[in-house]
């Protein structure tokens, strides 16, 4: 019985490495485009502040964090399903 499991699991820890892989470059990746941007936009919301401008505080401030948590669920995901890979690999070396 295990051994037909593992030999349903087997592709999907493939496809799983191979998505961790590809997810790991794109998150990296992302980081070094979207943290300048993350910086910009902390200096808008400074300026923003500085000047009184409640309206473009706002709008600069809800983008900002918009901006990390979109980066910070893309490296959520990619840690979660690096842990899932990990059992998986665990359960076909068993």
């Amino acid at each position: 019985m295990k051994m037909i499991l593992k030999f349903f699991v087997w592709p999907m820890a493939l496809l799983l490495g191979m998505l961790c892989f590809l997810g790991t470059i794109a998150y990296k990746a992302a980081a070094y485009v979207i943290s300048p941007l993350l910086l910009l936009g902390l200096g808008c919301c400074i300026y923003c502040a500085v000047q009184a401008r409640w309206t473009e505080l706002a709008i600069f401030a809800v983008t900002v964090l918009g901006l990390f948590v979109i980066l910070f669920l893309m490296i959520w995901l990619v840690t979660n399903a690096e842990d899932l890979h990990k059992w998986m690999r665990d359960f076909l070396a068993s």
